[in-house]
Protein backbone atom coordinates (compact mmCIF):
# COMPACT_ATOMS: atom_id res chain seq x y z
CA UNK A 1 0.00 0.00 0.00
CA UNK A 2 2.79 2.40 0.96
CA UNK A 3 4.65 1.60 -2.26
CA UNK A 4 1.55 2.39 -4.31
CA UNK A 5 1.14 5.73 -2.53
CA UNK A 6 4.79 6.59 -3.16
CA UNK A 7 4.38 5.76 -6.85
CA UNK A 8 1.26 7.94 -7.11
CA UNK A 9 2.99 10.79 -5.26
CA UNK A 10 6.08 10.53 -7.48
CA UNK A 11 3.93 10.58 -10.61
CA UNK A 12 2.04 13.64 -9.31
CA UNK A 13 5.32 15.46 -8.62
CA UNK A 14 6.60 14.66 -12.12
CA UNK A 15 3.34 15.89 -13.64
CA UNK A 16 3.43 19.11 -11.64
CA UNK A 17 7.09 19.67 -12.56
CA UNK A 18 6.29 19.18 -16.25
CA UNK A 19 3.39 21.64 -16.12
CA UNK A 20 5.54 24.24 -14.32
CA UNK A 21 8.36 23.75 -16.81
CA UNK A 22 6.01 24.31 -19.75
CA UNK A 23 4.40 27.38 -18.18
CA UNK A 24 7.76 28.97 -17.38
CA UNK A 25 9.13 28.13 -20.83
CA UNK A 26 6.05 29.59 -22.55
CA UNK A 27 6.34 32.76 -20.46
CA UNK A 28 10.05 33.18 -21.28
CA UNK A 29 9.52 32.49 -24.99
CA UNK A 30 6.64 34.95 -25.14
CA UNK A 31 8.86 37.69 -23.70
CA UNK A 32 11.78 36.72 -25.94
CA UNK A 33 10.06 36.32 -29.31
CA UNK A 34 7.19 38.83 -29.32
CA UNK A 35 9.11 42.08 -28.87
CA UNK A 36 8.94 43.09 -32.53
CA UNK A 37 5.23 42.44 -33.05
CA UNK A 38 1.68 43.13 -31.99
CA UNK A 39 -1.67 41.38 -31.71
CA UNK A 40 -4.42 42.20 -34.20
CA UNK A 41 -8.05 41.28 -33.49
CA UNK A 42 -9.87 40.03 -36.60
CA UNK A 43 -13.61 39.74 -37.32
CA UNK A 44 -14.25 36.49 -35.42
CA UNK A 45 -12.59 37.86 -32.27
CA UNK A 46 -9.36 35.89 -32.60
CA UNK A 47 -6.12 37.71 -31.75
CA UNK A 48 -3.43 37.16 -34.38
CA UNK A 49 0.20 37.80 -33.58
CA UNK A 50 1.96 39.86 -36.26
CA UNK A 51 5.73 40.40 -36.37
CA UNK A 52 6.97 43.48 -38.27
CA UNK A 53 10.52 44.45 -39.22
CA UNK A 54 11.98 46.99 -41.63
CA UNK A 55 10.38 49.82 -43.58
CA UNK A 56 9.55 50.92 -47.11
CA UNK A 57 7.90 49.25 -50.08
CA UNK A 58 7.02 46.64 -51.10
CA UNK A 59 5.86 44.76 -48.02
CA UNK A 60 7.17 41.20 -47.92
CA UNK A 61 4.68 38.84 -46.23
CA UNK A 62 5.92 35.48 -44.96
CA UNK A 63 3.49 32.56 -44.58
CA UNK A 64 4.73 29.58 -42.58
CA UNK A 65 4.20 25.92 -43.44
CA UNK A 66 1.67 23.61 -41.82
CA UNK A 67 1.96 23.51 -38.03
CA UNK A 68 4.71 26.17 -38.09
CA UNK A 69 4.90 29.70 -36.70
CA UNK A 70 6.45 33.01 -37.70
CA UNK A 71 9.68 31.89 -35.99
CA UNK A 72 10.44 29.67 -38.99
CA UNK A 73 11.12 32.87 -40.92
CA UNK A 74 12.97 34.86 -38.23
CA UNK A 75 16.47 34.82 -39.75
CA UNK A 76 15.25 35.33 -43.30
CA UNK A 77 12.90 38.09 -42.18
CA UNK A 78 15.72 39.88 -40.36
CA UNK A 79 17.84 39.74 -43.50
CA UNK A 80 15.11 40.97 -45.89
CA UNK A 81 14.11 43.70 -43.41
CA UNK A 82 17.37 45.50 -44.23
CA UNK A 83 15.89 46.31 -47.66
CA UNK A 84 12.09 46.28 -47.25
CA UNK A 85 9.22 46.17 -44.80
CA UNK A 86 8.56 42.59 -43.73
CA UNK A 87 5.76 40.90 -41.79
CA UNK A 88 5.18 37.35 -40.59
CA UNK A 89 2.40 36.03 -38.39
CA UNK A 90 1.07 33.07 -36.45
CA UNK A 91 -2.12 31.56 -37.85
CA UNK A 92 -4.96 31.03 -35.38
CA UNK A 93 -4.20 28.17 -33.00
CA UNK A 94 -0.43 28.41 -33.49
CA UNK A 95 2.38 30.25 -31.74
CA UNK A 96 1.19 33.30 -29.83
CA UNK A 97 -2.11 33.76 -31.62
CA UNK A 98 -5.34 32.81 -29.86
CA UNK A 99 -7.09 29.51 -30.47
CA UNK A 100 -8.68 29.02 -33.90
CA UNK A 101 -12.44 29.57 -34.18
CA UNK A 102 -12.96 28.24 -37.69
CA UNK A 103 -11.95 25.09 -39.59
CA UNK A 104 -8.36 25.25 -40.87
CA UNK A 105 -9.26 25.27 -44.55
CA UNK A 106 -7.26 27.33 -47.09
CA UNK A 107 -10.33 29.51 -47.68
CA UNK A 108 -10.74 30.37 -43.98
CA UNK A 109 -7.01 30.95 -43.54
CA UNK A 110 -6.97 33.28 -46.54
CA UNK A 111 -9.99 35.21 -45.23
CA UNK A 112 -8.31 35.64 -41.83
CA UNK A 113 -5.10 36.81 -43.49
CA UNK A 114 -7.04 39.34 -45.56
CA UNK A 115 -8.67 40.70 -42.39
CA UNK A 116 -5.31 40.77 -40.62
CA UNK A 117 -3.66 42.84 -43.35
CA UNK A 118 -6.61 45.22 -43.45
CA UNK A 119 -6.84 45.68 -39.68
CA UNK A 120 -3.05 46.12 -39.42
CA UNK A 121 -3.13 48.91 -42.02
CA UNK A 122 -0.90 47.06 -44.49
CA UNK A 123 -1.43 47.98 -48.12
CA UNK A 124 -0.06 46.75 -51.48
CA UNK A 125 2.34 46.31 -53.15
CA UNK A 126 3.00 42.93 -51.53
CA UNK A 127 5.58 40.25 -52.17
CA UNK A 128 4.13 37.00 -50.90
CA UNK A 129 6.43 34.24 -49.65
CA UNK A 130 4.68 30.99 -48.69
CA UNK A 131 6.43 27.84 -47.53
CA UNK A 132 4.81 24.47 -48.33
CA UNK A 133 1.23 24.57 -46.96
CA UNK A 134 1.62 28.34 -46.61
CA UNK A 135 1.11 28.94 -50.33
CA UNK A 136 -2.45 27.53 -50.21
CA UNK A 137 -3.81 30.60 -48.47
CA UNK A 138 -2.73 32.87 -51.30
CA UNK A 139 -4.49 30.77 -53.93
CA UNK A 140 -7.83 31.13 -52.12
CA UNK A 141 -7.60 34.87 -51.44
CA UNK A 142 -10.23 37.09 -53.06
CA UNK A 143 -7.95 40.13 -53.29
CA UNK A 144 -7.09 40.49 -57.01
CA UNK A 145 -3.67 41.94 -56.20
CA UNK A 146 -2.76 38.98 -53.99
CA UNK A 147 -4.10 36.47 -56.49
CA UNK A 148 -2.14 38.09 -59.31
CA UNK A 149 1.12 38.05 -57.34
CA UNK A 150 0.50 34.48 -56.19
CA UNK A 151 -0.09 33.48 -59.81
CA UNK A 152 3.25 34.91 -60.90
CA UNK A 153 4.97 33.12 -58.04
CA UNK A 154 3.78 29.70 -59.22
CA UNK A 155 3.11 30.08 -62.95
CA UNK A 156 6.59 30.85 -64.44
CA UNK A 157 8.21 27.74 -65.91
CA UNK A 158 11.76 26.53 -65.37
CA UNK A 159 13.81 23.62 -66.77
CA UNK A 160 13.12 20.36 -64.94
CA UNK A 161 14.05 16.88 -66.18
CA UNK A 162 14.46 18.10 -69.74
CA UNK A 163 11.16 20.01 -69.95
CA UNK A 164 9.84 23.35 -68.70
CA UNK A 165 7.57 23.09 -65.67
CA UNK A 166 6.00 25.57 -63.25
CA UNK A 167 5.92 25.11 -59.48
CA UNK A 168 2.21 24.37 -59.83
CA UNK A 169 2.96 21.61 -62.36
CA UNK A 170 5.71 20.33 -60.10
CA UNK A 171 3.51 19.72 -57.07
CA UNK A 172 0.56 18.55 -59.17
CA UNK A 173 2.85 15.95 -60.72
CA UNK A 174 3.92 14.68 -57.32
CA UNK A 175 0.29 14.51 -56.18
CA UNK A 176 -0.84 12.53 -59.24
CA UNK A 177 2.03 10.04 -59.21
CA UNK A 178 1.84 9.49 -55.46
CA UNK A 179 -1.93 8.97 -55.71
CA UNK A 180 -1.51 6.35 -58.44
CA UNK A 181 1.08 4.44 -56.41
CA UNK A 182 -1.01 4.60 -53.24
CA UNK A 183 -3.98 3.24 -55.19
CA UNK A 184 -1.75 0.41 -56.41
CA UNK A 185 -0.73 -0.33 -52.80
CA UNK A 186 -4.37 -0.48 -51.80
CA UNK A 187 -5.12 -3.04 -54.52
CA UNK A 188 -2.05 -5.16 -53.68
CA UNK A 189 -2.79 -5.14 -49.97
CA UNK A 190 -6.43 -5.99 -50.63
CA UNK A 191 -5.37 -8.99 -52.71
CA UNK A 192 -2.90 -10.06 -50.02
CA UNK A 193 -5.49 -9.74 -47.25
CA UNK A 194 -8.01 -11.72 -49.29
CA UNK A 195 -5.51 -14.57 -49.62
CA UNK A 196 -4.66 -14.42 -45.94
CA UNK A 197 -8.32 -14.65 -44.96
CA UNK A 198 -8.77 -17.61 -47.31
CA UNK A 199 -5.75 -19.35 -45.80
CA UNK A 200 -3.69 -19.14 -49.03
CA UNK A 201 -0.05 -18.16 -49.23
CA UNK A 202 0.93 -14.88 -50.83
CA UNK A 203 2.92 -15.59 -53.99
CA UNK A 204 6.52 -14.47 -54.37
CA UNK A 205 5.57 -12.41 -57.42
CA UNK A 206 3.05 -10.42 -55.40
CA UNK A 207 5.66 -9.64 -52.76
CA UNK A 208 8.10 -8.61 -55.48
CA UNK A 209 5.56 -6.27 -57.08
CA UNK A 210 4.73 -4.71 -53.72
CA UNK A 211 8.41 -4.13 -52.95
CA UNK A 212 8.98 -2.62 -56.39
CA UNK A 213 6.00 -0.28 -55.95
CA UNK A 214 7.30 0.95 -52.60
CA UNK A 215 10.73 1.45 -54.17
CA UNK A 216 9.14 3.55 -56.93
CA UNK A 217 7.38 5.68 -54.31
CA UNK A 218 10.70 6.23 -52.58
CA UNK A 219 12.24 7.36 -55.86
CA UNK A 220 9.40 9.82 -56.48
CA UNK A 221 9.75 11.25 -52.98
CA UNK A 222 13.49 11.74 -53.47
CA UNK A 223 12.82 13.35 -56.84
CA UNK A 224 10.35 15.81 -55.34
CA UNK A 225 12.60 16.60 -52.35
CA UNK A 226 10.79 14.80 -49.53
CA UNK A 227 13.88 13.11 -48.05
CA UNK A 228 12.46 11.90 -44.73
CA UNK A 229 9.45 10.23 -46.35
CA UNK A 230 11.72 8.86 -49.07
CA UNK A 231 14.05 7.23 -46.53
CA UNK A 232 11.14 5.55 -44.74
CA UNK A 233 9.76 4.26 -48.06
CA UNK A 234 13.22 3.07 -49.09
CA UNK A 235 13.68 1.12 -45.85
CA UNK A 236 10.22 -0.45 -46.27
CA UNK A 237 11.03 -1.40 -49.88
CA UNK A 238 14.39 -2.93 -48.96
CA UNK A 239 12.85 -4.96 -46.14
CA UNK A 240 10.08 -6.19 -48.45
CA UNK A 241 12.56 -7.14 -51.17
CA UNK A 242 14.85 -8.75 -48.59
CA UNK A 243 11.94 -10.88 -47.45
CA UNK A 244 11.19 -11.82 -51.06
CA UNK A 245 14.85 -12.75 -51.65
CA UNK A 246 14.97 -14.91 -48.53
CA UNK A 247 11.82 -16.72 -49.63
CA UNK A 248 13.29 -17.46 -53.07
CA UNK A 249 16.59 -18.65 -51.56
CA UNK A 250 15.22 -20.97 -48.91
CA UNK A 251 11.90 -22.11 -50.37
CA UNK A 252 12.60 -22.02 -54.08
CA UNK A 253 11.27 -19.75 -56.82
CA UNK A 254 8.01 -21.63 -57.42
CA UNK A 255 6.46 -21.57 -53.95
CA UNK A 256 2.91 -20.21 -54.21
Amino acid sequence: MHIALWIVAFAAVLLAAGVCYELIGSWRDRRRFTESGRWITINNGAKIYLSELGAGEPTVIFEAGIGATHLNWCHIQESIAEQARTVSYDRSGLGWSSRCRTARTPGNIAAELHQLLSRAGLKPPFILVGHSFGQNGWKKNNDPVMRDVAHWMTAPKFPFMGVSRSMGDYFDGYGYTASILLAAFAVLLWLASSKAVAGDRISQNEVLVLGAAILCLSGIEFLYFFPFAAIISLVAALLTLAGWGATVKFLGPKIA
